[in-house]
């Protein structure tokens, strides 16, 4: 059972300490409330005018963005649904700059059921790829927000195989799809919410992205060459440098880093991992708290901050 006034303090206490830390702006990966607008409409107004008051108590000089949740429109929705989360938010999904770093912020629960809004969805995944081509012309890192993860392990494998649940990822075919388009090296990073949990060291294109200039040969020869390559050794906090070069190259582009934050507000131990999780990925549970993202010119890492241990600042 969800404590709201609970969650609540919670999420005071997160905005009391982002307004200690200043960072450049606050970005929310969704699940603003708790209540979906179909069919409790009165407790989702109650509670929407409720995370207002609290969102409005951070500092103006910091920013406020946010993505939307499966519990903002709810599993089961409708395009009025979406458009009453546009009304009280703003828009559902979007782009925004900042210091030469493009984000993308797309609204996963179209993604996660694209047959619900089925237009809408035509209409973002037009809408991200050529945002996606324009940012990968000009931008010096891209970074993606989503609420659902694209998967809990690995994106190269089914995502019946990565989410046995068939609720927590993003589904194949979109997933597959979108996957494949973020092979440019300056997509440094996916974040994500709604797993009430922390997960670091999931891996998107696991052996590095590869060369579009391969040819379909060079590729079959790479990888009989991979097969004697130790992938644990790829390094994954830097995400950057290198120039493209002729010929085959995979691990120049290394691996995405794939992120899911917990929440600030209420924790859910829901086993959501089957058999098969890497044993590489580092899931961590029981921490209410928000994190800080640490943008450098040839890497991106990220730092969680658990609310019962603020520092006094953050070391870059």
């Amino acid at each position: 059972m969800v404590d709201l006034e609970e969650d609540a303090a919670h999420f005071l206490e997160a905005v009391k300490a982002v307004n200690k830390l200043r960072p450049k702006f606050l970005l929310l990966t969704g699940d603003i409330v708790n209540s979906p607008p179909n069919p409790r409409k009165e407790d989702f107004d109650e509670e929407m005018r409720r995370a207002k008051r609290i969102i409005t108590r951070v500092n103006e000089t910091i920013p406020v963005m946010l993505a939307c949740g499966n519990h903002d429109i709810g599993d089961i929705f409708e395009d009025s649904d979406v458009q009453t989360y546009v009304e009280h938010f703003g828009a559902d999904y979007y782009g925004f700059w900042y210091d030469g770093i493009r984000f993308l912020v797309l609204n996963s629960n179209l993604m996660k059921n694209p047959h619900m809004c089925p237009e809408r969805n035509e209409h973002q995944i037009w809408w991200f790829k050529e945002e996606l081509t324009q940012a990968k012309l000009c931008a010096h890192h891209v970074i993606i927000v989503t609420h659902h993860p694209w998967f809990l392990n690995r994106g190269d494998v089914p995502d019946s195989e990565d989410d046995e649940h068939g609720y927590w990822v993003i589904p194949d075919p979109i997933r597959s799809d979108l996957l494949h388009l973020l092979q440019s090296k300056k997509v440094k990073l996916l974040l994500s919410g709604h797993l009430h949990r922390n997960i670091d060291g999931a891996k998107a294109f696991p052996h590095g992205r590869e060369n579009p200039n391969n040819t379909k040969k060079d590729k079959e020869e790479k990888e009989e060459e991979d097969k004697s390559i130790d992938t644990d050794s790829i390094a994954t906090d830097d995400m950057g440098g290198g120039d493209d070069v002729e010929g085959i190259d995979y691990d120049f582009r290394g691996p995405i880093q794939v992120v899911t934050t917990s929440t600030a507000m209420s924790l859910e131990n829901i086993d959501i991992f089957n058999k098969n999780r890497d044993p590489n990925t580092e899931v961590e549970a029981g921490d209410l708290g928000f994190r800080i993202v640490k943008v450098y010119a040839d890497k991106v890492k990220t730092q969680f901050i658990p609310l019962h241990d603020i520092p006094p600042q953050v070391d870059l």
